[in-house]
């Protein structure tokens, strides 16, 4: 989620499948849209674990540490992402990129840790099948046309209680795309944590950390959605 911006009524159209030359593969920092992640990347095999947390991403523990470049990497990041305010035709007429929508970015980043960090406010763990390597993950999305995608503007809450419009749509994408993982038989459907509640119940609720204790807490809010350009989304009963 990111705050509005500013919008501008001539830009240029969103490449969902390409994107423009700035935001291609960072080959120093290993990072970068999901459609652009290299042959080295998508090789690599996932640990039986993979966890999920707010901002809704998905990271990938590797079995081992895979160096690259002299730097030892235990983890992948996989995320739905803002990306730049480029118009997306299929929103309609009279909408503006950055006032009615934000185009995402499906987005990879090699991670030097494999767990979460002391920001993250909750988080999952599921098993995942043996073999599958992160080109599965990614192909799950790109081949179904999954990335492309926009955010929608969403008032909520910041940390101090106060109203404050932001892009959502991170839960509704991660939520679709976990399904397919599911529904294909990739990942266990139930958490580690909470295996009476699937991803579906679990995203109902929004973690925060609290400034003064510092202790986590939550709150039941409906997911924000986001908008499908080509995906369309499976209801599950």
């Amino acid at each position: 989620m990111s705050n509005f911006s500013t919008y501008h009524t001539d830009v240029e159209v969103m490449d969902f499948d390409f994107d423009t030359e700035e935001d291609q593969w960072d080959y120093e920092a290993h990072e970068g849209p999901a459609v652009h992640a290299p042959q080295w990347v998508r090789n690599l095999l996932d640990n039986e674990d993979i966890y999920a947390k707010n901002h809704m991403v998905c990271t990938a523990i590797l079995p081992s540490p895979f160096w690259r470049q002299g730097m030892p990497y235990e983890s992948v990041r996989i995320s739905l992402e803002p990306g730049p305010e480029k118009r997306v035709p299929e929103c309609g007429p009279g909408t503006f990129s950055g006032l009615h929508y934000n185009p995402g970015i499906f987005s990879v980043r090699m991670l030097s840790y494999g767990g979460p960090t002391r920001r993250s406010a909750h988080e999952l763990t599921y098993r995942v099948a043996q073999g599958t390597t992160i080109g599965t993950m990614l192909d799950a999305a790109i081949n179904r046309d999954m990335h492309h995608f926009v955010f929608l503007p969403h008032v909520g809450r910041d940390n101090m209680g106060r109203n404050q419009a932001r892009w959502k749509g991170c839960g509704d994408f991660m939520l679709q795309y976990w399904a397919v993982f599911v529904r294909s038989g990739w990942v266990n459907g139930f958490s580690e944590e909470n295996p009476s509640a699937g991803l579906a119940t679990e995203l109902g609720f929004t973690w925060h950390i609290s400034r003064e204790s510092h202790r986590r807490y939550f709150e039941l809010i409906p997911i924000g959605r986001g908008r499908w350009i080509r995906w369309n989304p499976v209801n599950d009963h």
